[in-house]
C-alpha cells in the first residue's frame, strides 16, 4: 500500500501509515495514538475542530476493529473513551509498547481525573508548535506527564485534596533532578517551557501557589482548576532546554484485566460525577450526613446524594453507622486507597488517620463537627467555595501556627477590597477569656505569616465576641466575628445580623 503524506498537524513518524482508513480516519487515528483514552472533544480538540467531526472517523475506526471505547467518567460526566486495538497498533513501536494495551489503561483509569483535564488544557497552550505526544509517568516521579510539542515539551503535576503543601513542595524540590534522570545523558540540564499545574479544586489552587512562588517558578508556571474550569499564572510559554523520554513499561495487571477493572469501577457506573463529589466529601469531612454531603458538593438532589452514598456503601468504599434518625459517613480503607492512588500519596495507617470521624476516638469533639460542618454547608449551598481546614497549615516558629477550622471563599464581605479572597475559619466556643482567644488569634498576627487573608470567628457569645474583636483590632487582622446565636437566627449567608466587621454589621454575600 502507498505510503501516505504525513498529515498535519503532527511532525511524527508515520507510524499507523499501515492502516486502511480514510484521510480523516488516519488523521484521528494519529491523534488518538498520542492520546489514549481520549474522548471525541479531546480529540477535536488538538485537531482545531468541532468533536461531531471527529465522530464519523472514530466510528469507522471502530468498525474496521482499529478503535474501541468504553464510557466512563470521574470529574466529568460519562463520555466515550477511545484507544488503538492490537490490530491498529503497529508490529515494531517506536517506544516498545504503548499506553493503549490493556496494562496502560488499567493504569491510566486510576489517573482519569487528570487525564479529563489534562488533553484539554494540553490543546491550548499556544507558542509551542503543535502538540507531538504525551508521555505518561507511573514511576516514583515528581510529575506525572510530560506533553511534547514541535517547539518544547510542558511538564504536568496533578494535585489533588489528599496532598498535603509539604508533599507538593517536596515533588517540587525534586523536579530537576528527575528530569535530569530522563535526560539520557544528555549534554545541559532539561527543563521545560512551561509548568502545569492541573489542582483539583481552589483551596489545592491556593497551596500549589505558595509553592511555585516560594520555588520562584510563577514566571513559568500556568494552575489549571478542576473544580472551576478556571486558569491562572503564565499565558505564554518560555523556551524550554533539552527533552524528557519515558519508556513505557508493562505493569503487572495480577490477574485483574481491564474488563473486571472496568466492571467494578464507579466511573463506568450512572451517575460517577455525583458519586465523586459525594467520595471526595466524606474524605473531608468525616461523618458527614446526607443532608450537609449534598449542600457541600452543591447538590440540590437529595435523592442523588442518597444513590451515590448507597452505592459507595454497597462497594465497600465508604461505612455508615446510625445516629439517631439519620446515617452519618466515613472512608474505609478501600476508599481512601482510591483517592490515595489518585492523589499518588501514601495510603499506610498514619495518613489514613486524619479522614477518621469525630465519633471514633474523639467524640468530644462531635459538637464542634457537626456545627462546622452545617455553617460550611450553609455556605457551600450558596456557590461559596469551602475547605476542611486539615488541608492547611503553616508552623510560624515561636509566633505558633496557624491550624484554621476551615478556609471560605466568599463572593463579597466588608474586609475585603477584591472579591474571591479566601477566609479562615474559626469555630471557636471554648475561647472566651484574654489569654486564651490571644492564643487562638497568636498566628493570624503574626508579621511572618504567609498571607493575609481575613479571619471569620463564631464565638461563644457576646461576651467572648467582644474580647475577639479587642484582640483582633489591637493587631490589625482583619476579621469578621459572629456568635452561635447570631448564626442560629440569621444563617450565614445574606444576612445584615449575622457577621460584625468592629463596630459594623456585615453580610457575606453569594456568588452570582
Amino acid at each position: 500500500m502507498m505510503t501516505r503524506p504525513r498529515p498535519k498537524p503532527f511532525p511524527v513518524d508515520p507510524v499507523l501509515d499501515h492502516l486502511d482508513v480514510s484521510e480523516a480516519g488516519l488523521r484521528v487515528a494519529l491523534a488518538l495514538y498520542m492520546l489514549p483514552l481520549g474522548s471525541a472533544a479531546d480529540l477535536a480538540a488538538v485537531l482545531r475542530c468541532r468533536p461531531s467531526d471527529v465522530t464519523p472517523a472514530l466510528r469507522e475506526l471502530q468498525s474496521l476493529a482499529y478503535a474501541d471505547c468504553v464510557s466512563i467518567g470521574w470529574t466529568r460526566s460519562r463520555q466515550q473513551r477511545w484507544w488503538l486495538t492490537e490490530k491498529a497498533l503497529p508490529h515494531h513501536l517506536p517506544l516498545g509498547y504503548t499506553w493503549h494495551e490493556e496494562w496502560g489503561r488499567s493504569a491510566l483509569l486510576w489517573r482519569l481525573p487528570l487525564l479529563e483535564s489534562l488533553y484539554q488544557v494540553a490543546a491550548k497552550v499556544e507558542g509551542l508548535g503543535p502538540m507531538t505526544g504525551c508521555q505518561w509517568w507511573v514511576s516514583e516521579s515528581s510529575f506525572d506527564a510530560v506533553v511534547d510539542y514541535q517547539e518544547g515539551f510542558m511538564v504536568v503535576l496533578w494535585t489533588g485534596p489528599l496532598e498535603s503543601e509539604t508533599h507538593f513542595q517536596e515533588r517540587i524540590g525534586r523536579l530537576g533532578p528527575h528530569l535530569e534522570l530522563r535526560s539520557f545523558g544528555a549534554p545541559r540540564q532539561p527543563w521545560p517551557s512551561l509548568l502545569c499545574v492541573v489542582a483539583a479544586d481552589g483551596w489545592q489552587a491556593v497551596l500549589a501557589d505558595r509553592v511555585i512562588r516560594r520555588f520562584r517558578f510563577q514566571d513559568q508556571t500556568m494552575t489549571y482548576c478542576v473544580a472551576d474550569n478556571k486558569f491562572s499564572g503564565v499565558e505564554r510559554p518560555g523556551v524550554s532546554r533539552g527533552r524528557v523520554y519515558e519508556l513505557p513499561v508493562p505493569i503487572g495487571l495480577g490477574g485483574w484485566g481491564w474488563d473486571a477493572r472496568l466492571e467494578a469501577s464507579l466511573w463506568s457506573q450512572p451517575g460517577p460525577l455525583v458519586v465523586g463529589r459525594v467520595l471526595d466529601a466524606v474524605a473531608e469531612w468525616p461523618g458527614v450526613w446526607v443532608a450537609v454531603a449534598g449542600r457541600l458538593i452543591g447538590e440540590r438532589g437529595k435523592k442523588r446524594v442518597q444513590n451515590a452514598l448507597k452505592t459507595l456503601s454497597d462497594l465497600g468504599l465508604v461505612e455508615r453507622r446510625p445516629d439517631g434518625a439519620r446515617f452519618r459517613y466515613a472512608l474505609t480503607a478501600k476508599g481512601y486507597e482510591i483517592l490515595a492512588r489518585r492523589d499518588r500519596v501514601s495510603n499506610d495507617m498514619p495518613a489514613r488517620h486524619r479522614n477518621v470521624p469525630a465519633w471514633t476516638d474523639k467524640p468530644q469533639r462531635q459538637h464542634h463537627e457537626d456545627a462546622l460542618m452545617k455553617l460550611m454547608g450553609e455556605c457551600r449551598a450558596e456557590r461559596m467555595v469551602v475547605a476542611n481546614g486539615v488541608r492547611s497549615w503553616e508552623h510560624l516558629g515561636e509566633h505558633g501556627a496557624i491550624a484554621p477550622d476551615a478556609m471560605l471563599r466568599p463572593y463579597r464581605c466588608p474586609c475585603c477590597l477584591d472579591d474571591h479572597s479566601w477566609h479562615y475559619v474559626e469555630y471557636e466556643t471554648s475561647a472566651r477569656g484574654l489569654a486564651r482567644v490571644r492564643a487562638k488569634l497568636r498566628g493570624y498576627a503574626s508579621p511572618d505569616r504567609q498571607d493575609d487573608n481575613p479571619v471569620l470567628v463564631v464565638a461563644r457569645d457576646d461576651p467572648a465576641e467582644a474580647v475577639f474583636n479587642q484582640v483582633g483590632e489591637a493587631n490589625n487582622l482583619e476579621m469578621l466575628t459572629t456568635t452561635v446565636g447570631r448564626l442560629k437566627e440569621f444563617g450565614a449567608v445574606m444576612s445584615p445580623g449575622c457577621w460584625r466587621y468592629g463596630d459594623l454589621i456585615g453580610e457575606l454575600v453569594m456568588i452570582v
